[in-house]
Order: structure tokens, then C-alpha cells, then sequence
């Protein structure tokens, strides 16, 4: 037997850091972000892009909030005072 297909690991070319600054610039130009929206930004994985989104959404200092539940999860720009 051999296997169907390969593992594929999908790592971003981006540190941190620089993927938060991703995000930023793009809500200061669009008015949310979907997960998806993220993948497409960084190559990350669904599972990896939402996990950091989420961490990102509850550092006070990140700018970026969120909206919805579930699966309708918008992430928004917050003022950093909010």
C-alpha cells in the first residue's frame, strides 16, 4: 500500500511580529477580517490562523478585536484605548 498524498506543512514566510503588522494594514483598509482573509495573507494553516487571530484579539495593545461566534467571526480594528 502506499499513501494517497503527502503531509504538507504549512509554515509562513512571516515571524510573528510581522504577520500582526499584516493584519493591521489590512484593516486599516478593509473594515474586517475573516479567517480566511488571514490564510490568504500569511500561508498559515485554518487551525494556526485562527488560533493566532484569537491570541491576537485578546492583547490589549494589538489593535485588533472581534465580532460574531463561531464560525461567523469577523476580526475588526479596535482603538487601542478601547
Amino acid at each position: 500500500l502506499e499513501r494517497a498524498g503527502t503531509n504538507k506543512l504549512h509554515r509562513s514566510p512571516y515571524t510573528k511580529e510581522e504577520r500582526l503588522k499584516l493584519a493591521q494594514e489590512f484593516l486599516a483598509s478593509h473594515p474586517f477580517m475573516r479567517v480566511r482573509d488571514y490564510i490568504a495573507l500569511t500561508g498559515l494553516s485554518r487551525t494556526t490562523a485562527s488560533t493566532e487571530l484569537r491570541e491576537f484579539s485578546q492583547q490589549p495593545d494589538s489593535g485588533i478585536g472581534w465580532t460574531g461566534s463561531g464560525s461567523s467571526k469577523l476580526y475588526i480594528a479596535k482603538r487601542i484605548n478601547e
